[in-house]
């Protein structure tokens, strides 16, 4: 008996359906022995009469077909019934038909075995899809695409899918997936790179399980950039694990915020970070990768002539030796933002890595193995370090509280987004894998803890964004900023009035008076940001970031 037969509705959603103006390709798996001889195919009405409208007629074959080849793998018959011949029976999409196979081993019909259970098969003409016109080139960094879908018999979508392609090396910059539950073919990117080209194409499948390709279709960028002009400054402060990014107001009307994208020069990916208010300046990149060269583009948003072109920063490579281990969570901007940054540092140890690929490997009868291969890619490992810092100025061993170690160790529970960054420069979005372990080191005076967790990849993280922005919690603030400085009166020397744990807290940033009689504000520290300073009209000390 045939089996495996297509096109049959039983063989899988959208099996059993053909377009009669392109032909029918009928194939199946031949079953018993020795061989097939002749075969026959036959297309009824789907009706009760089950009324013939076509037949190949009895088609001996040149030579027998076995069913299993010598090596033991099993061997497809297929036959292609042309559509001039489907026209002619009748045929026409639109309907549904019965199809019969019998298929002979010998000369006789006795000899012979048709198929009981008729194979349901629908007649549909091939749906179509195409990008519509566009602007060529496109002058912007954000376009929106649309398509055309029909179906002749109006057949609806199922799901839509839009893939953007690099058609310098033929990669994926972008693919949607497959869109469920919407008919409108639209498509929107945010990141084109100005002088690359690239290639777009939509795809759909109907109700009834038919695929349409539109076929891929070039696209050219072309805006102006300024390069140099310093107004954008990408760099790398001293105490800071990321970039920081900052860029002067513009002198025009009518800007309302800005936009900030990041190209990686190394690989050549041009990433949307975030839109900021105009009061911004400035941020702090923590996705930024070591060994990968970046320029970062300002875009302003508003009314103003400005809006046309984009300002670049200087090319900045970032080197750190810290390991950070970041908790953030996503914000109305598109951005992840941290919530807390754990610097991994002192003492620092890395576990054995693992992509946790689980090949295996299954007896035959053959004498060898059979392979199959795991589609496992993600990473795993474990790191240990001091939970402290060290001050760079006094080489003392500070940070190290009870407090610090229950944050790391409730990041077990934690519903922030985990985010690993590494000194090779892997930035990965991990989550806690399996308990988090702390030891006090009692041999040692200042009783140091070791805290160690295991980790696991859980997404892919290549074009996530963290960054810190003003208004964050832990948006670098120097205190300075709440201090005052009076003139005492009585004994006519500065007096310095400062919140309750200021020095603590603000290590290494001291006020002080020079030769010159100025204001100095000295600064060794790792973990704030040194202020600019003023005195305004009413003799208080002002700090501007």
């Amino acid at each position: 008996m045939p089996t495996n037969i297509t096109p049959d509705v039983l063989s899988g959603f959208g099996g059993g359906v053909f377009d009669a103006a392109s032909g029918l390709e009928v194939s199946w798996q031949v079953n018993g022995g020795p061989y097939m001889s002749a075969y026959r195919v036959d297309i009824c009405e789907n009706n009760a009469s089950s009324t013939q409208v076509y037949t190949t007629g009895k088609k001996t074959l040149g030579t027998p077909f076995y069913g299993v080849l010598p090596n033991g793998a099993v061997n497809i018959f297929s036959v292609e019934i042309p559509a001039a011949s489907l026209a002619a029976a009748g045929i026409e999409n639109g309907n549904e038909y019965k199809m019969y196979i019998t298929q002979w081993w010998g000369a006789s019909d006795a000899e012979s075995v048709t198929q009981q259970s008729a194979s349901i098969i629908q007649a549909l003409s091939a749906p179509v899809v195409s990008v519509d016109e566009f602007a060529y080139p496109i002058t912007s960094r954000e376009y929106t695409f649309t398509g055309t879908y029909s179906q002749a018999q109006g057949d609806g979508i199922a799901w839509v899918r839009w893939v953007l392609y690099n058609a310098q090396d033929g990669n994926a910059v972008d693919d949607t997936g497959e869109v469920y539950g919407t008919s409108v073919l639209q498509y929107s990117y945010d990141s084109f790179l100005q002088g690359t080209i690239y290639e777009i194409e939509v795809i759909a499948q109907t109700q009834s399980g038919q695929r349409a390709y539109s076929g891929k279709r070039t696209i050219t960028v072309s805006y102006p950039i300024d390069m140099g002009s310093g107004l954008v400054t990408a760099t790398q402060e001293c105490g800071w694990n990321g970039i920081s990014v900052s860029w002067d107001r513009p002198g025009v009307d009518g800007i309302t915020g800005y936009s900030i994208y990041r190209l990686d020069n190394t690989s050549r990916e041009f990433l949307r970070l975030v839109s900021l208010p105009e009061d911004h300046t400035k941020l702090i990149d923590y996705s930024a990768k070591n060994g990968h060269s970046y320029t970062y583009q300002l875009w302003t948003e508003g009314s103003g002539t400005f809006l046309e072109r984009p300002v670049a920063s200087n090319q900045i490579t970032p080197c750190r030796w810290n390991v950070l281990l970041i908790a953030a969570k996503m914000r109305e901007d598109g951005a992840y933002h941290p919530e807390a940054i754990y610097t991994l540092a002192c003492n620092l140890q890395f576990g054995e890595e693992s992509n946790n690929s689980n090949n295996s490997f299954d007896d035959t009868f053959s004498g060898y193995p059979a392979y199959q291969q795991s589609s496992n890619r993600y990473r795993s490992g474990r790191i240990t370090a001091l939970v402290g810092k060290i001050d760079p100025k006094t080489n003392e061993y500070i940070g190290d509280t009870a407090v610090y170690v229950d944050e790391l160790m409730a990041l077990t529970t934690s519903d922030a987004v985990l985010f690993l960054r590494d000194r090779k420069g892997s930035f990965r979005n991990i989550r806690i894998n399996g308990p988090i372990t702390s030891q006090v080191q009692s041999a040692y005076p200042n009783q140091a803890t070791v805290v160690n967790f295991p980790w696991v990849e859980v997404a892919d993280a290549a074009n996530t964004n963290v960054l810190l922005a003003k208004g964050d919690a832990l948006w670098p603030y120097d205190e300075v900023v709440d201090t005052t400085i009076d003139v005492d009166v009585a004994t006519g020397m500065l007096v310095w009035t400062r919140p309750d744990g200021y020095t603590e807290r603000n290590r290494g940033s001291m006020l002080s008076v020079g030769e010159n009689g100025h204001m100095l504000q000295t600064l060794d520290s790792t973990i704030v940001q040194k202020a600019s300073m003023r005195i305004d009209p009413r003799e208080h000390l002002i700090a501007e970031q």
